[in-house]
């Protein structure tokens, strides 16, 4: 039986970030939802291969007896589209969308919803989907959504990402531009940040397990073993530079620098992302720093302790200089996530402050975006309750809510007022600069350049 992942990578010329599923990217990045089932299907003898869409309309789809659509919700209307294109073949929706609202995507007895994680139940329902958990449907025109699987609670036994799917070499402009990966050593995250989306895979999980649920489901680690050998085995296959996808890289202090002092033996380059109160220690710096670690994404949205508070972020602003200071010194990259919008107490003042202080910082990377009241989230109820959305649109550089005191107009230019005035800088430029080495690391640099200013136009 021959299965396809089908998916649209790119919508209006921007590249479709999947393994998030909450903003756009200046650069291709790898997608572990379909690599992980992709590998669970060929393993049980299926001939499964990817198929990128180039255009919605016109591009002709190879015929397949199932296909798989990851669905994100930067996507849903193109996922739509597509689903409509294909006729008499059953068709396979997973991600967080489709998860939030399966009955968006049961437009025929041909489509199944497969909502939250779908390791476990990929090979049940694809023989049985009726008789398997965690599946939506239609049955005699009405909604039928199975009960739930629940979180899968051991890691360790998913099979690894499936890195032959795509046929595309990944590279992450945070390292050197080598051969990248991506690798999930968790999956969930315990804090209660009112606007976050996590990963794709996570919050597809989260999202499943609040339709019965209070609260978040409990994160899950892969034991220090099971990283190691999926990462021994990629570098085995020419994989020098990885990109640790888990919402909370560090889970268990213990746990993490016996994962280090392994990593450390297999001489690679790695980022991760972290809260900045994990990251106080210097032992623990060191070690990530000494593993290999060369940039750490932090997520700060603000440097006003009124703000931190109001959006549940659990986070002293002193810790947020104590932990670039800690990077900094070890010669650890801090980048930081700053996000406008996000409180009803902010206004320009805040955001010129909060521009400014990133400014002061040593730092040379910095992503600003616009709060988007995605679905499932607190922030999307507090959104709707209080009628601040004022568009559809889910691209966290385009205003999507308006406040009475602060318009998404006014937030869109002040977030691309924090874009040139952090990157049009000569040490920036310059620090960019210095990374290109070859003709293939200035193409690559170029491209990303471009993309980078095509999407804060």
């Amino acid at each position: 039986m021959k299965i396809i992942f089908l998916s649209i990578d790119k919508i209006d010329g921007k590249n479709v970030e999947r393994i998030y599923g909450c903003s756009y990217s200046v650069y291709p990045t790898e997608n572990l939802a379909i690599s992980y089932a992709s590998s669970i299907l060929k393993k049980a003898g299926y001939q499964v291969m990817f198929f990128a869409i180039d255009d919605i309309e016109r591009t002709m789809i190879p015929d397949a007896e199932i296909y798989l659509i990851h669905s994100v919700y930067q996507t849903i209307e193109t996922d739509l589209k597509l689903i409509k294109r294909i006729k008499n073949r059953r068709v396979f929706v997973f991600g967080p969308a489709p998860t939030m609202n399966p009955e968006n995507y049961l437009a025929s007895k041909n489509i199944f919803v497969l909502r939250g994680e779908i390791e476990d139940i990929l090979l049940s329902a694809i023989f049985n989907p009726a008789k398997t958990k965690s599946v939506s449907f239609l049955k005699s025109g009405k909604v039928i959504n199975n009960s739930s699987a629940g979180p899968i609670l051991n890691l360790d036994k998913i099979l690894f990402p499936d890195r032959e799917l795509s046929k595309q070499d990944y590279f992450n402009p945070k390292l050197a531009y080598k051969k990248n990966a991506h690798v999930m050593t968790s999956r969930g995250c315990a804090h209660s940040c009112y606007f976050c989306v996590p990963n794709s895979i996570s919050w597809a999980r989260e999202l499943e397990w609040k339709r019965g649920k209070r609260g978040k489901p409990p994160v899950i680690v892969r034991s220090v073993k099971n990283i190691v050998s999926e990462i021994s085995e990629l570098y085995a296959n020419g994989f020098r530079e990885f990109s640790f996808v888990d919402d909370q890289f560090i889970v268990g202090e213990r746990r993490i620098l016996q994962l280090l002092a392994e990593i450390k033996k297999l001489k690679i380059n790695f980022g991760i992302l972290a809260r900045c109160d994990k990251l106080l220690n210097l032992k623990l710096v060191k070690s990530l720093a000494q593993a290999g670690c060369r940039y750490v994404d932090l997520g700060v949205e603000s440097f006003d302790q009124k703000i931190l508070n109001d959006i549940g972020k659990q986070l002293k602003k002193s810790d947020i200089y104590k932990s670039i200071k800690l990077l900094n010194r070890c010669k650890i990259e801090p980048k930081l996530n700053i996000m406008f919008g996000t409180s009803k107490l902010e206004d320009k003042k805040f955001i010129n402050e909060t521009i400014t202080e990133t400014l002061k910082l040593p730092l040379n990377y910095c992503m600003f975006s616009i709060a988007t009241p995605f679905a499932g989230t607190e922030f999307a109820k507090f959104a709707e309750k209080n009628k601040l959305i004022v568009s559809d649109i889910r691209d966290p550089l385009k205003g999507s809510v308006s406040y009475p005191h602060l318009s998404a107009r006014e937030l869109q230019k002040l977030n691309r007022y924090a874009y040139f005035k952090f990157y049009f800088r000569p040490r920036i430029i310059f620090s960019q600069i210095k990374k290109v080495k070859n003709f293939s690391i200035f193409h690559q640099l170029s491209s990303s350049i471009l993309n980078f200013i095509k999407n804060i136009r």
